[in-house]
């Protein structure tokens, strides 16, 4: 995005919109562009802001914050804003996402956390006492794999005071530990986890967050959640998307299909009557095979009786 911004600026002064890919345009001085002229093919420095030894160096999100319309901080709060808005069915023009990222699942877990805490709390106010500090915790742990800390911290808050009766300083203390962590993740740190790595933010399976949360079957459905449920409702809603997907390219439902049978049953029963068509003359006549032609006639024949 940067890329494409800085070359729309500079488009007067020749910029080739065609060289856009960084990693695949730049060249490490010292290395040979075997494409250049013979004599220009060793690639070397042509400028530098300080020295060779020494250079300047720069962030690449302050570039990014004074280029692009939006700066990266108003980006993940627009982000955490309109999952709040998804949640409250003000924004189901949202497409989901392509493909399932931890960051993609995380954020439709919030989601998941905001209906349950509009269904448990119709009014708008704080939860009920004992479900405060758990879903805080765990909206508080979506929000560290969504929003960068700095931002996350504001989101936070916003969050205690609708959901609990915490103070700001109450919950700076009760999460300092998934704050902490979202920081250390930021810093590219990483915790061991057996014998491998892992990102140091809090990892929770949904079905864990169900129990923790006391979600049942019943109220997975009223709250209308997707991504905390039980194995029987994520192959319910795994059914659902399948069906949607059908429709979506343009694949008949049972019913028109059913119907469509049925007119075919009854084009066959008249011609064979007619014309004394048999069914491999009526399957080369409707370009269908045998047997589509022996169940749509079976179903005519039973609708008229």
């Amino acid at each position: 995005m940067v890329q494409k911004a800085l070359a729309e600026v500079l488009t007067e002064f020749g910029a080739d919109k065609r060289a856009l890919d960084a990693a695949r345009v730049f060249r490490l001085s010292g290395s040979t562009n075997s494409r250049a002229e013979w004599d220009r093919r060793q690639v070397g420095m042509v400028w530098c802001q300080g020295t060779p030894e020494a250079p300047s160096r720069h962030q690449f999100g302050t570039l990014a914050d004074e280029v692009l319309p939006f700066t990266q901080a108003e980006l993940v709060s627009l982000r955490a804003a309109r999952a709040t808005r998804k949640a409250e069915g003000l924004d189901s023009h949202v497409k989901p996402a392509q493909r399932l990222t931890q960051t993609s699942w995380w954020s439709t877990a919030f989601e998941d956390l905001q209906r349950l805490r509009k269904h448990r709390s119709p009014e708008g106010g704080a939860l009920p006492p004992g479900q405060r500090d758990v879903w805080i915790f765990l909206a508080a742990n979506a929000l560290s794999w969504t929003d960068v800390p700095d931002v996350m911290g504001r989101e936070i808050t916003i969050l205690a005071k609708q959901a609990t009766n915490w103070t700001d300083a109450e919950t700076s203390a009760r999460l300092s530990a998934v704050i902490k962590r979202a920081k250390q993740a930021a810093a590219g740190l990483k915790m061991g986890f057996g014998a491998r790595e892992t990102d140091a933010r809090y990892k929770f399976k949904a079905s864990t967050i169900v129990e923790w949360l006391g979600i049942e079957p019943a109220e997975q459905r009223a709250a209308g959640l997707r991504a905390l449920v039980d194995e029987d409702r994520r192959k319910e809603l795994n059914t659902e998307r399948t069906r949607e997907s059908r429709h979506r390219r343009g694949a008949a439902d049972r019913s028109a299909q059913q119907t469509a049978r049925l007119e075919l049953g009854q084009k066959c029963l008249y011609l064979a009557a007619k014309s004394g068509m048999n069914r491999a003359e009526l399957a080369a006549h409707f370009g269908v095979s045998t047997g589509q032609i022996s169940k749509a006639m079976t179903e005519a024949k039973a609708s008229e009786e």
